[in-house]
C-alpha cells in the first residue's frame, strides 16, 4: 500500500528576488526561501478509540395490558392466556384453538355490587361451545359453585354484597378481591378444545 500522504493547505506567496522566495505560512512570513519540498508523512496515525458499547435499552414490557392489575404471585398463568381489563358493553374477542381470555374485574364494575357477566357468540368467525369460570387467577379453569358455565351463550351471576351467600347459583365473591372472567371456546365432556384447527374463533363477552 502507499504511503499516506499529509495534506496541508498552504497558502504561498511567492516574489521573484535575488535572496529567493518569500512565503507566507499562516500568516507569518519566511523570507530567504531558495526551494519548497513536501515530503511524505510515513509516520503512524494515532490510534482511534473502539466505538463503545450500544445504549442499553429498557427491557421491553412483558405485561400485554398494563391496565390490567397485577397478577398474584401464586398464580401460575399458562401460555396462551389474553389478559384484558373487563369491558363496559359487549366487546367481541378473538383467539385462536387453544388459545383463552382473562377479564379482570372488581366491586367498582358494578354499582350495586352484585350483576352478571354475559358471554354469547359472535358472527365475525367461527363460535362453537364456551366454558366460562370466575377465579383469583387469569387462566385458572377450575371449576366452582356457582362461578362456572358450558355454553354458547350464557351469563354468570355474581356478588361482591354479601346479599346472595347461600344460593348455589351465584357466584359469591369478596369486595377487595380482583378476579378474572376467563373463558375458552372448550367441550368439558371431551377435554378438548372446541375452536376448529387453523381457525379464529370469536366470543363476546360484557358485564
Amino acid at each position: 500500500m502507499k504511503s499516506r500522504y499529509l495534506l496541508a493547505l498552504v497558502a504561498l506567496v511567492a516574489a521573484q528576488s535575488s535572496s529567493g522566495f518569500t512565503v507566507f505560512l499562516d500568516g507569518e512570513k519566511y523570507p530567504g526561501v531558495n526551494d519548497i519540498q513536501i515530503v511524505a508523512d510515513d509516520s503512524p496515525r494515532p490510534p482511534v478509540d473502539p466505538p463503545g458499547p450500544p445504549p442499553v435499552n429498557p427491557p421491553p414490557s412483558t405485561d400485554p395490558d398494563p391496565n390490567t392489575p397485577p397478577v398474584p404471585d401464586s398464580c401460575l398463568v399458562p401460555e396462551g392466556v389474553i389478559e384484558k381489563d373487563m369491558p363496559q358493553v359487549w366487546t367481541p374477542y378473538k383467539i385462536k384453538r387453544n388459545q383463552s381470555v382473562a377479564l379482570a374485574f372488581d366491586r367498582q364494575h358494578f354499582s350495586r355490587g352484585f350483576g352478571s357477566i354475559s358471554f354469547a357468540e359472535n358472527i365475525q368467525g367461527p363460535s362453537p361451545l364456551k366454558q366460562a369460570v370466575i377465579s383469583a387467577c387469569p387462566g385458572d379453569f377450575t371449576v366452582k359453585s356457582g362461578c362456572a358455565k358450558e355454553a354458547f351463550n350464557e351469563r354468570i351471576l355474581v356478588d361482591f354484597s354479601g346479599q346472595f351467600k347461600k344460593n348455589p347459583g351465584v357466584c359469591s365473591l369478596e369486595p377487595g378481591q380482583t378476579y378474572w372472567f376467563n373463558i375458552r371456546h372448550f367441550d368439558m365432556r371431551n377435554g378438548q378444545d372446541t375452536c376448529p384447527k387453523g381457525k379464529t374463533c370469536v366470543l363476546t363477552v360484557r358485564p
